[in-house]
């Protein structure tokens, strides 16, 4: 299988974006392979008499901007009222005492 995807500049909402654009997907399904018969069940399995070749060639188009926003409201006469945070630690303002040299 080998696949090749072709990527280019597209304006979506007023910007550019680099998104796909083509691609080309190549496929053989050897001569050895089991492959099931029209889509039936693996019962009906059957070796193939010469390779598949398949191609898959897809074109990306009409992109848009997919977005929405949303508001959350309270009524805020039936809230309680958040509790006051308590204070923060205070920290010495001077360093601690040194002890004396060692003689």
């Amino acid at each position: 299988m080998a696949s090749v995807i072709e990527y280019g500049p597209v304006d979506i909402g007023g910007q550019s974006y680099v998104c796909p654009q083509h691609s080309l997907t190549f496929m053989v399904e050897e001569i050895n392979a089991t492959c099931s018969h029209n889509g039936h069940s693996a019962r009906a399995l059957t070796k193939l008499d010469q390779p598949i070749l398949m191609l898959n060639q897809t074109s990306f188009t009409n992109y848009h901007r997919l977005g929405s926003t949303s508001t959350i409201q309270y009524k805020t006469d039936e809230l309680p009222l958040p509790a006051q945070a308590p204070a923060p630690p205070q920290l010495p303002t001077q360093p601690p005492p040194q002890p004396p040299p060692q003689t």
